[in-house]
This record gives C-alpha cells, structure tokens and sequence, in this order.
C-alpha cells in the first residue's frame, strides 16, 4: 500500500516563537533610541525658542529703553509714562505662553528675560 504524507501549510508554534521574540529584542533596542532623539530635539527647540524670546525682548528694550512690565498677549506698558507698546511688532503670531515642556514660561521684568526654573 502507499502511504501519502500530507504537509499542512502554516507557522509552526516554534517558529511564531522565534519572530516573536526577535521582534521583541529589536524593539527593546530601538525604543529608548527614539525617545532619546525625541528629548533631544524638545531641548534644542527649547533653547531655541528661549534665545528667539529673549533676543525679542532685548530689541523691545533697545527700542524703548525699558523692558516689558509683563509678558501677555495684551499691551505691553511702561509703568513710567503710561506708554502702550504693541507686542506684535515683536511676536507676530502672539507672545509665547508655554514651553515644548508644556509649561508657562516664567518672565522677569526687572532682567528683561525668560528665566528657566
């Protein structure tokens, strides 16, 4: 009599395993590398946008001789002679409110800076 061997067609358990597990290794390695790059970048944008604002704030204080009372998307005033200076000649597109850290920047008007806390 002849016996006919019938091959299913399919992934072995083992062989699931295996890529499973190889899948896994690679992203363990990979992973952390991403996140590094990505808090790179949030840094680098950070300090940069730090150097825009307080580049910003030394021309205001160039121009009118006195720094900003407050750092707001309203008017900025000089408490010494009532003066209303435009914040948008300055920040076209608003005062920045907030870091890539999504917290509030935190601005002295004595040093005519953004201080990083």
């Amino acid at each position: 009599m002849f016996h006919s061997h019938t091959y299913s067609k399919g992934f072995t358990l083992l062989e699931m395993l295996i890529v499973v597990t190889i899948i896994g290794i690679l992203s363990a390695i990979i992973v952390p590398r991403l996140q590094s790059n990505i808090n790179d970048s949030k840094e680098a944008r950070f300090l940069a946008e730090t150097a825009r604002i307080n580049t910003q704030l030394e021309l205001f204080h160039f121009l009118n001789g006195y720094y900003p009372v407050s750092m707001d998307n309203e008017n900025w005033s000089n408490p010494e002679n009532g003066c209303m200076c435009q914040y948008t000649y300055f920040f076209p597109e608003g005062v920045p409110t907030g870091s890539v850290y999504g917290t509030p920047w935190n601005y002295d008007n004595i040093l005519g800076r953004i201080v990083i806390e």
